[in-house]
């Protein structure tokens, strides 16, 4: 996995994944949790994953499924990553060149926790998991076109190379 990891960041393959495919990308993985609620802790599963992508955690069918909030739950714990989210019929392109297209009908989010912060709380259980409280949280919503610069955390108006 190591040379397939280094190709790719490389850029001599292209490696492409949907759904769970495309979740396993990143080093830290959403592998379940829940849909609709506020943020918490609690509301997602995390494991490793192929570390292609090690710099960001991917969640997908994301507003067809409303995972805005698992999403955000997992950045929370993982502050240094992006959170991407990927919509049904929705390709999040990433360029050797540290950016992001996006092409389909749907929309890629960005959640940039670079700034955000929010008061430590302890997951004592899913029973009793309390809402986050998470401030100066960054959120781009992009449709088909846009494009996204990974190192910089910032969106490219149209035309424009980083």
């Amino acid at each position: 996995m190591n040379k397939v990891r280094m190709l790719a960041q490389l850029g001599q393959i292209t490696l492409a994944g949907t759904s769970a495919g495309a979740a396993v990308m990143g080093h830290h993985m959403i592998a379940g949790g829940g849909s609709g609620e506020s943020p918490n802790r609690c509301l997602v599963d995390m494991a490793v994953g192929l570390g292609i992508l090690p710099d960001v955690i991917v969640d997908q069918h994301f507003h067809n499924r409303n995972r805005m909030a698992r999403l955000m739950s997992a950045i929370s714990t993982h502050p240094d990553k992006l959170g991407i989210g990927i919509d049904e019929d929705t390709c999040a392109i990433f360029e050797g060149d540290g950016l992001l297209q996006v092409m389909g009908k749907g929309t890629v989010t960005v959640i940039d926790p670079g700034e955000a912060h929010h008061p430590p709380l302890p997951c004592l259980d899913e029973a009793t998991a309390l809402p986050l409280s998470i401030h100066n949280l960054r959120v781009h919503i992009l449709s088909h076109g846009d494009r996204y610069d990974l190192e910089r955390r910032v969106v490219l108006q149209p035309g424009l190379v980083s």
